[in-house]
Order: C-alpha cells, then sequence, then structure tokens
C-alpha cells in the first residue's frame, strides 16, 4: 500500500483510492488497538468495500488479541453493516447522533478529516505522534458519551426510532434550537387544534405575566401552576421526548444570554424518570395551592365568625332594655289595644334575644368554647 512507504513523521493529503489504502494500512499496522469514528455516512462509504470487510476480518483472525471499538451514528440505512461489525470478536460499536468526525486512528497512525464524497475523497493522514495521540484523546471522550448500539440496531430492525441523548452546550446553536421550537406557540397550538393535555410550572411573576395572559386567553384549557421563584430550567415531557433548557441567568433579558445549554433525549428511562419528577412537582404545587385555599378559606370563616360574634353582642345590648320596657308598659297600659302591641314587641324582641344567643352559641363552638358534657343520660351544653 502507497501509505507504508511513507517516512516516519509525517502529516499529508491522501485522494481517492489512497484513503481506502489509508483505512486498509490502519487496520494492518495496528498491534493491539483500532478506534473508529464516523458519521450515519462512513460505513456505508468505506466498509461497503469487499476489500475492506475482508481486510478487517483477516486482521482479526491474525490478531485475536485486537480490539476494534467503532462509533457511528447509526441508522436504518447502515444498519446492515453495522450490525456485521458486531458478528467479528473483540469488535465493540456505539451509536452517538449528530456526529460528523470521521477518522480511524491505531496505536502509531491516525487518518481524519474524511470526506465521503463519491466523486472526491480525501483524508489527511499522520503519523506524528503528538497527532495521533490527541486524536486518540479525542476518540476516548466521544467513546465515553456514546451509547451501546445493541439497543439502537434492535429498535431500527423493529421500526422504532433510535434512542439518543444529545447536549447541545454551544450557545448559539442551544439558541437556534430552541428559537425554532417556538414553544409557547406550539403550545397553543397542541391545545387549541389536538387537544393535548398541557401542564405547565412556571414562577407567576410580572416577568411573564403577559406570556401567562397570552397562554389563558389562547389556550384556556393549559393548566399553569405557579413555580415561585425556581429557576431549575425549562422541561418539556411528553411520552416520547425530553427537553431540558438549563438556564444560566434567568433574568437576561436576552434568550441568548439567558440560557446555558440543552439536553434533548428520547431515552425511555430519562423521559420516564423526567416525567415522574414533573409529575411529583406538580402534585406538590397542587397540594400547597389546596392548603393556601384552606388557609384562605379558614380565614375567611374567622373573619365571618367575628364580626358574627360581634354582630350578636351589639343586638344584644338594645334588646335587653326593649324587654325591660315593654315590661314596664305592660304593668302601666290598661288599653287591650295597646296591650297587644307590647306582646307583639315582646315576642319578637324574645325572638331576635333567641337569634342572638344561637349565633353565639355557633361562635362558640367553632371556636371551641362550647362544650357537650354526657353525664348517664343527661345532656348538657356549657
Amino acid at each position: 500500500m502507497m501509505l507504508l512507504r511513507r517516512a516516519l513523521g509525517k502529516t499529508t493529503i491522501v485522494h481517492r483510492a489512497n484513503v481506502i489504502d489509508g483505512i486498509l494500512q490502519i487496520f494492518s499496522n495496528a498491534k493491539n488497538s483500532i478506534d473508529v469514528c464516523g458519521n450515519s455516512k462512513f460505513p456505508l462509504k468505506l466498509f461497503s468495500y469487499d476489500s475492506v470487510k475482508k481486510f478487517r476480518e483477516k486482521t482479526a483472525s491474525q490478531n485475536v488479541n485486537l480490539r476494534q471499538r467503532y462509533i457511528f451514528e447509526i441508522t436504518k440505512e447502515n444498519v446492515h453493516y453495522c450490525k456485521d461489525l458486531t458478528s467479528t470478536a473483540n469488535n465493540e460499536l456505539r451509536h452517538m447522533s449528530d456526529i460528523e468526525a470521521n477518522f480511524a486512528v491505531n496505536e502509531i497512525e491516525y487518518l481524519g478529516s474524511i470526506t465521503l464524497q463519491d466523486v472526491h475523497q480525501q483524508a489527511i493522514y499522520s503519523n506524528l505522534r503528538e497527532v495521533v495521540e490527541q486524536q486518540r484523546s479525542i476518540f476516548e471522550t466521544l467513546w465515553n458519551k456514546s451509547i451501546p448500539a445493541v439497543d439502537t440496531i434492535a429498535e431500527i430492525e423493529k421500526g422504532v426510532d433510535p434512542q439518543f441523548l444529545e447536549v447541545i452546550s454551544d450557545r448559539q446553536k442551544a439558541t437556534e434550537r430552541a428559537d425554532r421550537l417556538g414553544v409557547i406557540d406550539r403550545l397553543i397550538q397542541a391545545s387549541t387544534q389536538r387537544g393535548a393535555m398541557i401542564k405547565i410550572i412556571c414562577p407567576l411573576s410580572q416577568v411573564n405575566l403577559e406570556i401567562v395572559k397570552k397562554i389563558s386567553e389562547k389556550a384556556p384549557a393549559i393548566r399553569v401552576l405557579n413555580g415561585g421563584s425556581s429557576h431549575s430550567g425549562l422541561f418539556i415531557v411528553d411520552n416520547s421526548k425530553f427537553l431540558r433548557f438549563e438556564l444560566k441567568d434567568p433574568k437576561a433579558e436576552e434568550f441568548s444570554d439567558a440560557i446555558g445549554f440543552i439536553t434533548y433525549s428520547n431515552s425511555k428511562v430519562t423521559v420516564g424518570s423526567s416525567r415522574s419528577f414533573f409529575e411529583l412537582i406538580w402534585n406538590e404545587h397542587v397540594q400547597y395551592e389546596k392548603i393556601r385555599e384552606y388557609e384562605r378559606q379558614k380565614e375567611a370563616d374567622r373573619l365571618k365568625d367575628e364580626f358574627l360574634n360581634v354582630a350578636a353582642h351589639e343586638l344584644r345590648t338594645p334588646i335587653q332594655p326593649i324587654l325591660s320596657l315593654s315590661e314596664i308598659l305592660r304593668s302601666k297600659i290598661g288599653d287591650s289595644e295597646h296591650g297587644e302591641f307590647l306582646e307583639i314587641i315582646t315576642r319578637n324582641a324574645k325572638r331576635l334575644q333567641q337569634l342572638t344567643q344561637d349565633i353565639l352559641d355557633v361562635t362558640r363552638m367553632k371556636a371551641s368554647h362550647l362544650r357537650f358534657i354526657k353525664n348517664e343520660s343527661i345532656y348538657m351544653m356549657l
């Protein structure tokens, strides 16, 4: 192969067929390990060649201790080639979404920046120690962030979207993703047009008052709970995907300044745990609102009872003189007609007196000042 004749300590650009030669050389010169990373096109463009497949299998059979690790974005288009990799002993395959790095590296050589156009393939070859060590370190980082391919392959074969966990730390990219979502408008649309059940927990502050008002006016079915002063980020969770905006500065005027990074995943475990967490917080806030409503009702009842108690006492003050003076007038008036008038006054005054006493008894009972005591068959009110 052409690259084998190159001097040590060199970095060069290779083209077309030499790219395939470079891949074969990486396998040929590997002693203990080969690490390959590529996007979804890598297995289709490079591992689809019979010469590459046979050379990989030959290398594995001649060196049974050779460890081969692969990171690809596994899709339904390349799943056949990816699955073929797992049939060889000591081969390990992992999946990573949206990866665009295409390179292969062994202990002493690196072939990277591989372009996969049909007409003009090219790559950078290097056997500089610093370059090789750097690329091996990069691969280790990607390897630790990728996920085992077994479940991904099984899901693709069953027609299920593969699981992914994406962390977008670049502020501009995260902001662009958030802007494309159009969160509020899409929530309103989902509620009004598709009847989706939507729950939102957020601080009901003056800052977002207009947003909450817009939601309540355009989509009254959306339930919004006050999240207090918490700034734990924005969660959007349904039965299939999970999205979280990690807030860096919640008070920033520009969204791009407020957001730190985004976590985006359709992992069943992540979605399930996030949904459970949301429901836990939701139920906690619902119970808190019920307690607050109970306290408000309790305070209203206390004020009402206090008013009734004061009113009853105020009524007792004029009732007693009315009754007393009516009795005095009755003893001095002999006219039967005026006596009937006094009887009416007395009777209604006594009714008012009894009503006043009943009101006081009720307020005392609520205030626990009135007790019922049972003594054999005798019941007493004190």
